[in-house]
């Protein structure tokens, strides 16, 4: 996510310039000359504080389930489940 938020912001100044179309590259010489190369990277915190839940979840009952899988038909069982054999 860190790596794509650049995109995100110059995205959003696109999609906020109501009086002319901005390219990308436009888009992204506008961002910089507001806030420099950091505004770039504006957002980052929300996009972190949005995504670690949703993954620490997803993470979190894949390993249950996993767990439960294992148990229950045992690892060449849970295995076989996974793969639709």
């Amino acid at each position: 996510k860190g790596l794509l938020q650049p995109f995100d912001s110059i995205k959003t100044v696109q999609q906020n310039t109501h009086t002319h179309r901005l390219g990308m590259l436009a888009a992204a010489v506008e961002l910089l000359s507001r806030g420099g190369p950091l505004a770039l990277y504006s957002g980052l915190w929300a996009t972190i504080a949005g995504s670690v839940p949703s993954i620490a979840i997803y993470f979190g009952c894949y390993q249950f389930f996993k767990g439960q899988l294992i148990d229950k038909l045992g690892r060449q069982g849970a295995i076989a489940a996974a793969a639709g054999c």
